[in-house]
């Protein structure tokens, strides 16, 4: 992320296992109301009213193997041999990762 300038959006950081929710500014004031009706009542229906405010954030982007790629790639120890590891992947995400690197990156 530091290499290419981009930064990480609620959703990655849902996929990332960082947030277990995650809704929209919107249904704040929706929350807030729900909250303040049951929060005397059972906790269970605290958890109830989160679950129905909060969004799908659908299927996350990378696929398992992807993962292991951008980690191995960036297990080295410099830039060159990062741009050099992600060039070479066989697939077209390894040097698209390295493509906004390059144009990107405060480094090149």
């Amino acid at each position: 992320i530091g290499l290419t300038g981009i930064t990480l959006s609620d959703y990655d950081y849902y996929h990332l296992g960082k947030i277990s929710h995650l809704m929209t500014k919107d249904m704040h004031p929706w929350v807030k109301e729900s909250l303040g009706i049951v929060w005397s009542q059972e906790w269970r229906r605290v958890l109830v009213a989160l679950s129905e405010s909060v969004i799908d954030c659908g299927p996350f982007r990378f696929s398992q193997d992807d993962l292991e790629m951008i980690h191995k790639a960036f297990g080295h120890d410099t830039v060159e041999e990062i741009l050099i590891a992600l060039e070479t992947q066989p697939n077209k995400l390894g040097w698209q990762m390295a493509g906004m690197i390059k144009k990107a990156s405060p480094l090149a």
